[in-house]
């Protein structure tokens, strides 16, 4: 009796390792998949092959350059001033980033508080550039429209060109 429960497991493995191998041994089941062989099919147009192939060393036309006006001095130097601003605002960062990296919690939190008041002096200013460049470029652009709807090609002396 005691051995009863070891035979029925013994039994039961020895039945699932004949039906494991006689799946194993189907000859009806190839052991590797067959790779399908590609169609053959007739093209749509006979005088054009079924595959095209992609056309090597193609000569883009060359595309005209963009002329762009020249910015005056001023608003350069508005650009310059934001640029060297935003370049302060991040080295700030960095350097708060750098002090919080090995610090307590409450200097981590207080390396936040810094931050964000980094950050909020750094947006105010940025306002006020923002503005006067926008207010320069609006007159620019006043300019470039009064320029625009003189008529051209006409000659001073009001002969015709």
């Amino acid at each position: 009796m005691k051995k009863l429960p070891i035979f029925a497991t013994l039994g039961v493995l020895g039945l699932s390792l004949v039906s494991l191998s006689v799946y194993a041994a189907d000859p009806a089941k190839p052991e590797r998949p067959v790779t399908p062989t590609p169609p053959t099919v007739r093209p749509v147009h006979p005088n054009r092959p079924a595959i095209i192939n992609r056309i090597k060393n193609i000569q883009k036309p060359e595309r005209p350059a963009v002329v762009r006006p020249e910015l005056p001095e001023d608003v350069k130097k508005l650009i310059a001033d934001f640029q060297k601003a935003r370049e302060d605002f991040m080295a700030a960062q960095r350097e708060e980033l750098k002090k919080a990296k090995d610090a307590t919690k409450e200097a981590r939190a207080e390396a936040r508080e810094r931050l964000k008041d980094l950050r909020q002096n750094f947006v105010k200013q940025q306002i006020v550039n923002r503005k006067e460049i926008h207010d320069r470029l609006q007159e620019i652009k006043g300019k470039l429209r009064n320029d625009q709807s003189k008529p051209t090609g006409q000659a001073t002396d009001g002969t015709r060109p």
